[in-house]
């Protein structure tokens, strides 16, 4: 409360001893009350927070494999910055199983920063598989701004930037000739059995 009072006593000797009489204005104005009244207002802070979610698409390219394998992805938090939640020394690991897409999940960013990222896909090492090496390095610059949150994200790859929303993995796929196939102890067949 930014009231301003003002209180001027007068005070005078009369018949029987000392007469007081008191002149109060607030802010300017006449001021009736005896007591003088702070009205405060409490607001309880509220801790701004956001939270976004960076999400993986797997594509397959070449031939068309008879099963659909499992690929996995790593998210890694540089210098501690906050993780979703299952993340484990901040490593977060999601799969898909052939074609498609998945997240790893919210991070809930509480205060201004730069938090920086890595993303990239763990080579299964499934045969007939080229897998994709591109490593992603993702930043989101989070400002306060009238009481919020702000989150500019920015990606880069290779020193370029990346403008999609969805990271981007493409595996080809190679099926096997029959010639990796055969037993290099047999011997050849001929035909005539």
């Amino acid at each position: 409360d930014e009231t301003k009072y003002r209180l001027v006593y007068e005070v005078t000797v009369g018949e029987d001893g000392f007469v007081v009489n008191r002149t109060v204005t607030a802010d300017g104005e006449p001021y009736e009350d005896e007591a003088l009244l702070f009205d405060n207002e409490y607001e309880k802070p509220v801790t701004p927070e956001t939270d976004v979610a960076i999400r993986v698409r797997k594509t397959l390219s070449g031939d068309i494999p008879e099963n659909d394998s499992e690929f996995r992805f790593c998210l890694e938090g540089i210098n501690d910055a906050p993780m979703p939640a299952g993340s484990n020394n901040n490593r977060k690991y999601v799969s898909i199983t052939g074609r498609g897409s998945t997240e790893f999940g919210n991070i809930k960013f509480t205060s201004p920063g730069t938090y920086e990222y890595e993303a990239y896909e763990i080579d299964g090492r499934v045969s007939g598989y080229t897998y994709d090496t591109t490593r992603y390095h993702i930043t989101y610059k989070v400002t306060l701004v009238d009481k919020e949150l702000v989150v500019e994200r920015t990606v880069t790859t290779n020193g370029k930037t990346y403008t999609g929303t969805v990271l981007l993995f493409d595996n080809k796929y190679k099926k096997p000739s029959p010639s990796d196939d055969k037993d290099p102890y047999l011997p050849p067949r001929t035909g005539i059995e």
